[in-house]
């Protein structure tokens, strides 16, 4: 169905009435998403969802009328989470990634406990903590320390990423004694986002992340040897020069990749 703005907002109104019953409320989100439902091929397979205006006037709206009454609010997220519908799990996050309590983490703790997709994972430590982790960076960074230490430890990683990537957040020195303590020894999928905060690091204080994998790589084995050799690329070429050339900081691998990269 094509987008009436009058008609959508009428329909938003409709659906925030429903606030403080959570089951009625996610019947007819639910009602509602399908309505505006578009189908579209991706990946050579169709997938269904209502367009980006929808939703962010879905998240708006029920945002508003939440804001100031925190028990409904987690009622109508839990409902909309416990959905399994992707399109309302998204929702579910965004709205929580308004509420600036420990509801936040709370929560992400208690999803990502269950098997969730990992891009799903990813959603909830980026946008799910983001009021969060602004309203109270402290903790935010305490809770990441526990889920390091732990099961969680991928996600975790995920929230360190999305803290790395806003702007708003300053306490990165933290973050490098957090990515230290953790060295290179990791496997699967806790590896590939160690990779990803890394590179995250260096893209955003590159100076800093070079002294960091340079103490690093001091302190580390050929694991944490082989993680800096990937996370090179990343970084500017004054520091990546800096780095080549210390004494063996680069692994025989990457050198010879080095070595290709030149010859190409």
């Amino acid at each position: 169905m094509a987008i009436d703005p009058q008609r959508l907002k009428l329909q938003l109104a409709e659906l925030t009435a429903l606030a403080d019953q959570p089951e009625r409320l996610l019947r007819a989100t639910l009602e509602l998403l399908e309505l505006y439902q578009v189908r579209r091929r991706a990946a050579g397979r169709v997938q269904a969802s209502a367009p980006p205006p929808v939703l962010r006037g879905i998240v708006r709206a029920l945002g508003s009328r939440l804001q100031h009454d925190p028990q409904a609010t987690e009622r109508v997220i839990v409902a909309l989470w416990g959905s399994g519908r992707s399109e309302a799990r998204s929702l579910a996050v965004q709205l929580l990634g308004e509420q600036p309590t420990e509801l936040a983490p709370d929560l992400v703790e208690r999803w990502t406990h269950s098997a969730v997709r990992l891009d799903q994972m990813r959603e909830l430590a980026a946008v799910g903590l983001r009021g969060w982790r602004r309203a109270a960076p402290d903790r935010f960074l305490e809770r990441c320390s526990n889920w390091l230490g732990s099961k969680h430890r991928l996600v975790g990683l995920f929230a360190l990423r999305a803290a790395v990537r806003d702007d708003e957040f300053e306490n990165l020195p933290r973050i490098y004694q957090l990515a230290g303590q953790l060295g290179g020894n990791l496997r699967g999928r806790p590896r590939r986002a160690m990779l990803e905060l890394l590179k995250s690091m260096a893209r955003r204080a590159p100076t800093e992340t070079a002294q960091f994998l340079r103490e690093a790589d001091l302190q580390g084995g050929a694991s944490m040897a082989r993680l800096i050799g990937e996370v090179l690329p990343s970084l500017p070429n004054e520091q990546r020069a800096a780095l080549r050339g210390q004494n063996g900081i680069i692994p025989a691998r990457t050198k010879r990749q080095h070595a290709a990269e030149r010859k190409n």
